[in-house]
C-alpha cells in the first residue's frame, strides 16, 4: 500500500488496501487519531473493525502426512494468522473442501495419482489470502484383498475370510442345503440350495445376506456367472430344469436344459460366456451359449466327473471320483480325455485354477493333492496338511488357494501361494464345509 506524503488517509482506503504482515508506520491525521505503527506484531492500535476488515495471512509450507490410496493429510507451517477457514483445492479433480483447523485429511483422491493443492485463508469478513501451490503428493496404490466366502450344508452357517486363514463365522438367512456359489463382476455373492429346497440367497460383501426363491423346490446342486453379462445360471441334478437370473440374483426365471443326467458341476467361460455342466456317473455333459438353450452331447468315455472350472484363458477342465482321466476342452464342446494323467484313480473332487494357469486338485478323503501347468495334460504330486475330506477349493486373483472340507467332525482348511505348500487352518466350527469362493474385496 502507498500512503500519501500528506494529508488525510481514508479509513476506507487502510480497509480496502492494508494486508496483515506488511509493516507500515506513517504519521496520520484527521479522524484515524494519533501516530500509530501499523504491523502484524501491532494490531492492538487498529481496533476491532479494522482488524476485522483485514486480510488473513496466506499459509505456507503446505507439507503431507498420513497417505492412503484415497486421502492425504495436509499440514503446514506457518501462516493463516487471522484465518476462521481454509479452503482447499486440489489438482487435478478440482475439489474444494473447507476446514476451521490445519492437519486436514484430505479425501476423496484416487489412487497411485499425483496432487497439488492450494489453501485459501479467510476471515470472518470473509477476505482472503491464497497460498502458492503445493509441491506434487501422490497418493498410495491401494494393497487389494480377496474375500473368501465358504458355507456349511444343511445349516444357517456360513463364514468368510479377508485372507484365507483367519475365518469369522457368518449367518445365512435360513437354514439350508446351502451347496455352491458363484460371483458376478461387481462381486455379487450368489448361494444355491439342494435337497429339494428353493432358497437361494445373495450378499455384496460375503457377510449379509438376502433370502429370494427359485421357481421350484429341487436339488439345485451348480451354478455360475457370465461376468461380462452377469447373468446368474443354476441347473437341478437328474432334471433338465434350470433357472437364470438377470438382475444379480434377485429375481429367476425357469428354464429347461438338455437332459435329466446326474448334472454335478457348472463352469462359464469368461471369454466366450459359454456355460458347460458337467454329470457323474455317465458320459454326459451340456453346454450353452446364452445359459438357456442348451445342447447335450457325450464324451468318449465314462466317468464320474464332480466338479469343473474354466480357466482365465478359456479352458474348460474336469475331474472325476475313481478315475485318472480328467476332461479338457477349449471351446467346451470338443474334449480331450487323457486316460493316466493324474497319478492316481482316486476321489479327485476339489479343482481351482490361478490366474497364471496353474490348475490344483486334491483327494477327497486323502492326503494327496496333483497339480498341472500345462492345461490338464499332465500332473505332478503334492501332499495336503493331513487327510481329510478335501471337498472345494478357490484360487484368488493373488494367487492364493484355500481348501476346505466337507467333515461333521472337524474344521480343517488349508491354504496355499503355490497350489504345492499347503499350510492347515481352521474354520469357526466342525462342519460339512461345503463350497468356497473368493472375489476381490477392499
Amino acid at each position: 500500500m502507498v500512503l500519501p506524503a500528506s494529508g488525510i488517509l481514508s479509513f476506507q482506503s487502510i480497509e480496502t488496501e492494508f494486508q496483515l504482515g506488511t509493516s507500515i508506520t506513517k504519521s496520520l491525521n484527521g479522524n484515524l487519531g494519533p501516530l500509530i505503527a501499523i504491523s502484524a506484531s501491532n494490531t492492538t492500535n487498529l481496533g476491532g473493525s479494522f482488524y476485522d476488515k483485514a486480510y488473513a495471512l496466506s499459509v505456507t509450507g503446505i507439507t503431507q502426512g498420513t497417505t492412503t490410496s484415497s486421502s492425504i493429510t495436509l499440514n503446514w507451517s506457518g501462516g493463516g494468522a487471522g484465518a476462521t477457514s481454509f479452503s482447499i483445492t486440489s489438482s487435478p479433480a478440482t475439489t474444494t473442501q473447507t476446514v476451521v483447523a490445519s492437519g486436514y485429511n484430505f479425501t476423496g483422491l484416487a489412487a497411485s495419482t499425483a496432487y497439488t493443492f492450494t489453501i485459501v485463508s479467510k476471515n470472518a469478513q470473509g477476505v482472503a489470502g491464497q497460498s502458492a501451490a503445493s509441491g506434487s503428493f501422490t497418493t498410495s496404490t491401494p494393497i487389494e484383498t480377496y474375500r473368501y466366502v465358504s458355507v456349511v450344508l444343511n445349516s444357517s452357517i456360513g463364514a468368510y475370510s479377508d485372507n484365507g486363514i483367519n475365518w469369522i463365522q457368518t449367518a445365512m438367512p435360513v437354514s439350508a442345503g446351502w451347496t455352491k456359489f458363484a460371483v458376478n463382476n461387481s462381486g455379487r455373492f450368489v448361494c444355491i440350495a439342494t435337497n429339494t429346497s428353493s432358497a437361494v440367497a445373495y450378499s455384496d460383501n460375503g457377510i449379509n445376506w438376502t433370502q429370494r426363491t427359485m421357481p421350484v423346490a429341487a436339488n439345485w446342486t451348480g451354478v455360475a456367472c457370465y461376468k461380462t453379462s452377469g447373468r446368474f445360471v443354476a441347473f437341478v441334478r437328474q432334471s433338465n430344469i434350470g433357472a437364470y437370473s438377470d438382475d444379480a440374483g434377485v429375481t429367476w426365471t425357469q428354464m429347461t436344459t438338455a437332459g435329466t443326467d446326474y448334472w454335478t458341476s457348472m463352469a462359464c467361460s469368461s471369454i466366450t460366456g459359454r456355460f458347460v455342466i458337467i454329470a457323474q456317473g455317465s458320459r454326459a455333459l451340456q453346454y450353452s451359449d446364452n445359459g438357456i438353450n442348451w445342447t447335450r452331447i457325450l464324451l468318449a468315455t465314462n466317468a464320474n466327473y464332480l466338479n469343473i472350472a474354466c480357466s482365465p484363458t478359456g479352458r474348460f477342465l474336469a475331474v472325476a471320483n475313481g478315475s485318472r482321466a480328467p476332461a479338457y476342452s477349449d471351446n467346451g464342446s470338443t474334449w480331450t480325455q487323457p486316460a493316466t494323467a493324474l497319478p492316481t484313480a482316486s476321489n479327485w473332487g476339489s479343482l481351482a485354477i490361478s490366474p497364471a494357469g496353474r490348475w490344483v486338485t486334491a483327494i477327497f478323503g486323502g492326503s494327496t493333492g496333483a497339480y498341472s501347468d500345462n492345461g490338464g495334460v499332465t500332473w505332478t504330486t503334492f501332499n495336503m496338511p493331513s487327510a481329510q475330506s478335501w471337498q472345494a477349493a478357490d484360487c484368488n486373483k493373488g494367487g492364493r488357494f484355500v481348501e476346505i472340507v466337507q467333515n461333521t467332525a472337524g474344521n480343517v482348511a488349508a491354504y496355499s501361494d503355490n497350489g504345492i505348500n499347503w499350510t492347515a487352518t481352521t474354520m469357526p466350527v466342525n462342519g460339512l464345509w461345503r463350497a468356497v469362493i473368493s472375489r476381490p474385496y477392499n
